[in-house]
């Protein structure tokens, strides 16, 4: 990964922004192509589908709503077709077999797929509405040029799916640098299974939430406020002086625009690591005060 950005930021000096996308696009298909030649052909496969219908979506007339419509419905069935094939596909053909063997070979299926489906999906529901965004991401130059660039950014966003690596976290939270949990939610009602995962980078007397995955699902039920009470928990228990948030201002996650300020966490300028660009927040341990839930937890130190 090191060498991939000291390469990339040689290309965007050298060359522009648009040839640094397309080694992006080239260096994320070499990473992925680790898992399998057939996986890397179904997700090139899987953009190239999504590109062409996405076009369609946003230059087609107003007067072609009909056919909008049909291709932005074959486009999602198609999406989703494949998902479920390669997900559930392996019950059925297993059990069809006279034989009582287990076929494992079946059960394997595309690594990030369910992630770059759905994140296409969302494009195309973006594309048919024309969104703004979409719209300026992809530039709107008509020409061939133009639709080359647009492309290479189009095709840069799937396969950059692959943001942590198991293997890395596990060595990184072996050297006490991170902190990796998983949380579980099991009520009275049923099994939720795992609904969140917080990754945590220890910068000094500074915690820095790297990640916080939840299933919205369970937002606004009381575990985001179990979340940072262990957290704040956890950190004063080493030593840390504050908890930090970064929050990414974009369309697609004004639902939790208000996460840090409900928890506890004070707005604060970015700290020199940081990204200028995103909303800044932390939480003085000292002083914090718990939230009350009705959640119990297990050793917030001992990561799930």
């Amino acid at each position: 990964m090191p060498i991939v950005a000291f390469v990339c930021a040689g290309v965007r000096s050298r060359f522009g922004v648009e040839w640094a996308l397309a080694f992006l696009f080239v260096a994320s298909c070499a990473f992925y192509v680790g898992w399998g030649v057939d996986y890397l052909i179904m997700m090139l496969a899987s953009i190239l589908v999504n590109w062409a219908a996405s076009q369609s979506l946003i230059h087609l007339g107003d007067d072609r709503s009909s056919t909008r419509r049909a291709i932005f419905w074959a486009g999602i069935a198609f999406n989703f077709g494949a998902l479920i094939w390669f997900k559930y596909s392996f019950f059925f053909l297993n059990y069809a077999e006279s034989s009582a063997a287990f076929n494992a070979g079946l059960v394997a299926i595309p690594v990030g797929i369910s992630f770059y489906t759905f994140q296409q999906a969302v494009f195309l529901l973006d594309a048919y509405r024309r969104d703004r965004e979409v719209i300026d991401y992809l530039g709107a130059e008509r020409g061939a040029r133009g639709r080359a660039r647009g492309f290479v950014r189009y095709a840069r966003l799937s396969p950059s799916f692959p943001r942590h690596r198991k293997a890395g976290l596990a060595r990184l939270q072996a050297l006490g640098d991170v902190l990796c949990w998983q949380v579980r939610l099991r009520d009275r009602c049923a099994d939720h299974g795992m609904i969140a995962v917080v990754i945590v980078r220890k910068r000094g007397q500074d915690w820095v939430i790297d990640t916080w995955l939840q299933s919205c699902r369970i937002l606004q039920r009381g575990v985001e406020q179990e979340i940072a009470n262990r957290l704040v928990e956890a950190a004063g228990a080493e030593g840390a002086r504050r908890v930090l948030g970064e929050y990414i201002p974009t369309s697609k996650n004004a639902l939790v625009a208000d996460l840090f300020p409900r928890l506890g966490f004070a707005a604060i300028d970015a700290p020199p690591y940081g990204d200028g660009a995103s909303e800044w927040f932390a939480c003085e341990v000292d002083g914090f005060t718990e939230h009350a839930t009705f959640f119990g937890s297990p050793d917030a130190a001992r990561p799930a």
